[in-house]
């Protein structure tokens, strides 16, 4: 997965988290009729409302870091400074996930897993090198570029010992 994509994921997220939106959105008629304007939109097939209302929803506004309209783009009536597409993406308004994985795993795609087994594959020094080095290989890394890595443990390696 490519940075720009991860980038753009955290972002959904975000929104998704830190947005919340209820089952008191208006429904498309009684939206009001002045221009609304929002900081951001969301705009695909993908877009899955948590509220009793049973109408379709491929268009989600936020101003000011609030949820001002869900619903279909044909019924929005307001301008926004920045419209994204999602595709094959999916967008939840009002999803709070007050644990974190969702946000973490994002995160986590980046990082290179060099635990120990049987959750990851360093057993010693060397394998624990192999596995940097293939890491690096594969995501075409440069010199001087950082590697971040999850669940090292130096105690459960061969040696026993940091390197």
């Amino acid at each position: 997965m490519n940075r720009s994509k991860i980038q753009h994921t955290s972002l959904l997220i975000i929104i998704i988290l830190s947005v919340g939106c209820g089952s008191s959105t208006p429904e498309p008629a009684s939206v009001p009729t002045e221009s609304l304007k929002a900081d951001i939109a969301f705009f695909g097939s993908n877009i899955i409302a948590f509220s009793d209302q049973a109408r379709p929803t491929d268009f989600v506004a936020v101003k000011d870091g609030a949820i001002v309209f869900v619903g279909e783009k044909r019924h929005w009536t307001g301008e926004e400074d920045e419209l994204v597409h999602i595709g094959e993406s999916a967008l939840l308004p009002s999803f709070i996930d007050a644990h974190g994985h969702a946000a973490f795993h994002t995160r986590v795609s980046e990082i290179e897993n060099i635990a120990s087994p049987p959750v990851g594959p360093a057993q010693d020094m060397a394998g624990l090198i192999a596995e940097l080095n293939r890491y690096s290989t594969s995501r075409s890394l440069v010199a001087g570029e950082w590697i971040v890595g999850m669940d090292y443990d130096n105690s459960l390696l061969a040696e026993n010992r940091q390197p």
